[in-house]
């Protein structure tokens, strides 16, 4: 019993570069083989002036790939010119830890949950409704209709909070 862990440790040892081979040999996911649609799961964000919804990460191509597990979103207004929407920095995740690429198989999908103050509870005005949410990927970029009023305090543009890809 008291070599086991020289055992479990020397069995780790020689499978990690073939583990690591396997990881290696996934790469990033293309636009292209990522359908993106958003589920608000019949409101089941909402209430209390809050709100959110899931962005949906569907991969059809033909081989798993890889998601950044907190991808920068883009908002746009009507004209497709950019909207000043930042994520909120979750407290204790800043400059925040080391975080691994999300593999997604054939056929998978993943979510993003996107939580925001829907109306108007702040002091001031300060209230922004952009019409589109973009997802930059290799070879392009995913965008959805969004169309939903996000509020944030009095001369702030953090308005949204999300979750890592894949854990809602």
């Amino acid at each position: 019993m008291r070599y086991f862990p020289s055992l479990v440790l020397t069995t780790l040892f020689l499978l990690l570069p073939a583990a690591r081979a396997d990881i290696m040999s996934i790469l990033p996911c293309q636009h292209d083989d990522i359908r993106l649609h958003m589920d608000d799961h019949n409101g089941l964000y909402n209430g209390m002036s809050q709100s959110g919804t899931s962005l949906v990460l569907h991969n059809t191509g033909k081989r798993a790939c890889m998601l950044p597990p907190l991808p920068v979103l883009h908002f746009s207004d009507a004209a497709r010119q950019p909207v000043t929407a930042e994520r909120r920095t979750v407290r204790g995740m800043h400059p925040g830890p080391v975080l691994p690429p999300v593999i997604v198989p054939v056929g998978g999908e993943l979510q993003i949950l996107l939580r925001w103050v829907a109306s108007d509870t702040f002091d001031g005005s300060n209230c922004i409704r952009p019409a589109f949410v973009s997802l930059s990927l290799d070879g392009g970029m995913l965008t959805v209709p969004f169309d939903r009023q996000m509020c944030a305090a009095k001369g702030q543009t953090g308005y949204y909070s999300q979750s890592l890809t894949g854990t809602p």
